[in-house]
């Protein structure tokens, strides 16, 4: 059987963590309630969409207005072009399990109309309790534990008897994996690349963003305009066939895939003003990120010459 080892991440992690470890696919926390919850989402999903098998995942909060809770989680998805290319699940825990399970029966007759699957997350103990309901679920991500330590690598062994036809298994919260240090959620799916991708396919008439087409202007350079656009330029060099990063010209155009692109058109650059004492490496090491990226961005000679003053794009 195929299997894919993996992440789910929110907004407790930063938004470069899937940049720090190896992952086959991750799962991002998109909204909660009626809003967008994830102040790292955006940084969060253009990694997860870069690898091209991910999810996110909507958080009940348990309201008894849960058309409106479906409602924000399909168009935030929407915005970022989600579905048909990415799987949504449904958080169901805490307060929405106290909110009873015909409620959840409702969320997945409404979620399935309007995507055209409906896929759940929820504990080992509550998929038993409630498995009547359960199994009328298409795709089940389900979370038991193996053990409460932490775990320093994925585990294609890990196994949970409450729910076995899971496609994914939520198998410990305290990974420790790559360049991270902090813990993280690792997961086992029962799936290949191609069924992922079958699955998040499922969705119904997905109204997708057209792409973006961007004429290179004189000192453009492919990591900047990826910046702007909240993608890489890996993205943007393989989208766009372009064999040599370093070279682009005035007047070529450069198409931004809809998928990467977050929140457009406004986009917030973020900058850093160099201080007295600052080093580009320690700017880097400020934000998650390396000084051979910054010098990258921000067309910098040489790597051991910054003013104060001076600003510098991040990632």
């Amino acid at each position: 059987m195929n299997k894919l080892n993996g992440v789910d991440v929110s907004g407790y992690q930063p938004d470069n963590v899937l940049s720090l470890i190896p992952f086959d696919f991750a799962i991002v926390k998109i909204t909660q309630g009626n809003a967008s919850s994830n102040k790292n989402f955006a940084g969060q999903i253009k990694d997860a969409q870069a690898k091209g098998v991910y999810g996110v995942y909507h958080f009940d909060s348990g309201s008894t207005d849960y058309k409106s809770e479906v409602d924000t989680f399909l168009t935030e998805a929407q915005k970022y072009g989600i579905q048909g290319d990415g799987i949504l699940f449904w958080d169901w825990e805490a307060k929405a399990i106290d909110a009873g399970v015909s409620r959840l029966s409702q969320i997945r007759i409404y979620l399935k109309e309007k995507l055209g699957y409906a896929a759940v997350y929820l504990s080992g103990s509550p998929a038993k309790t409630y498995a009547a309901e359960i199994e009328q679920w298409d795709y089940v991500w389900v979370a038991v534990y193996t053990n409460s330590t932490t775990v320093n690598a994925y585990n294609q062994n890990a196994a949970q008897s409450y729910w076995p036809n899971a496609v994914v298994h939520q198998y410990s919260p305290k990974g420790r994996i790559g360049n991270y240090d902090g813990d993280l959620d690792l997961n086992l799916a029962h799936l290949s690349e191609d069924e992922w991708r079958e699955i998040a396919a499922k969705a119904k008439n997905p109204e997708r963003l057209a792409d973006t087409v961007y004429t290179v202007k004189k000192g453009d350079t492919l990591s900047g305009i990826a910046g702007k656009y909240g993608t890489t330029w890996q993205v943007l060099a393989s989208y766009n066939n372009i064999k040599n990063p370093d070279v682009i010209r005035v007047g070529d155009t450069v198409k931004i895939p809809a998928k990467t692109q977050t929140s457009l058109p406004t986009v917030t650059v973020k900058t850093y003003t160099v201080k007295k004492g600052d080093t580009l490496s320690g700017i880097a090491g400020k934000f998650g990120t390396t000084w051979q990226i910054l010098k990258k961005l921000n067309n910098i000679p040489n790597e051991n010459k910054i003013n104060i003053g001076q600003i510098i794009k991040l990632p």
